[in-house]
């Protein structure tokens, strides 16, 4: 009997980074990474973690727009903060363009950034007329642009004030409304 999508579990390994797919009824158990063996909870902080799942918000792209990412103990931005053009925006999260590092291991010279799913980072978004705000926000997504040297990252925000909440929904629903 083969199994469907529905009866798996993606994740980040919190070591590597990689995605890993475990049967949903492992969820919550002790488990190793195929590709590293690193020993972790199945299901990891990425699927365990309660929020507002992105895909189903509206994402709009934004006339203007950045990030500007806050280097922390955690984060691998140090010493200084990174500052990021938007790409899209939602009331649940946002899409930014972010460097790739220089690397003659990766056919493009560029390896990805060093963010991990799952990575919590503190973010200064300011966007379509919203006010400059401190966000924090979970690394779900990075992917390649069309430009070999760029990554786009997708965040979800977590944790967020009903002030924040309210000047997002105006920012997405200005860029929903501005013509092109």
């Amino acid at each position: 009997m083969s199994q469907t999508a529905d009866e798996y579990v993606v994740y980040a390994c919190p070591a590597c980074g990689k995605r890993v797919f475990a049967p949903q009824g492992d969820v919550g158990r002790t488990g190793r990474c195929p590709l590293c063996t690193h020993p972790h909870t199945v299901g990891g902080a990425v699927s365990a973690e309660l929020g507002v799942e992105r895909r189903g918000a509206k994402r709009v792209e934004p006339r203007e727009g950045q990030v500007a990412l806050e280097p922390g103990e955690a984060s691998p931005l140090q010493p200084r903060a990174r500052i990021c053009t938007v790409l899209d925006l939602s009331e649940t999260g946002v899409a930014f363009s972010f460097p790739g590092l220089p690397s003659s291991r990766h056919l493009s010279g560029y390896a990805p950034p060093d963010l991990k799913l799952g990575t919590r980072l503190r973010l200064e978004l300011e966007a379509n007329g919203l006010n400059p705000c401190w966000v924090t926000a979970v690394v779900r997504r990075v992917v390649h642009t069309d430009d070999p040297r760029k990554w786009r990252v997708g965040m979800e925000f977590v944790e967020l004030t009903p002030e924040i909440k309210a000047g997002l929904r105006v920012a997405v629903e200005r860029a929903a409304q501005a013509p092109d």
